[in-house]
């Protein structure tokens, strides 16, 4: 599982990053073509408000749970 979080939130992340170099591409065009300030370049800043925030969040946050329940539960139970 966590190997697949991983990689998971690592395609989460490039595409994000993808996206951000694209948007900022655009932002260059549309200032040729329209003039400055149409469009403003994306904020690191409104990270809050893209999905991808809650995606990576969900995922990292159900391996941790998964991890802690196979070390509080399963792990112990091993043992005996």
């Amino acid at each position: 599982m966590t190997i697949v979080a991983s990689f998971t939130t690592l395609l989460v992340i490039s595409g994000l990053l993808s996206w951000l170099d694209y948007r900022r591409e655009e932002c260059v065009l549309t200032e040729e073509l329209f003039g400055p300030g149409f469009r403003e370049p994306p904020r690191i800043s409104n990270f809050y408000r893209w999905n991808e925030t809650y995606i990576i969040c969900f995922v990292l946050m159900s391996t941790v749970f998964a991890w802690l329940l196979v070390l509080r539960f399963a792990i112990p139970n091993m043992a005996e």
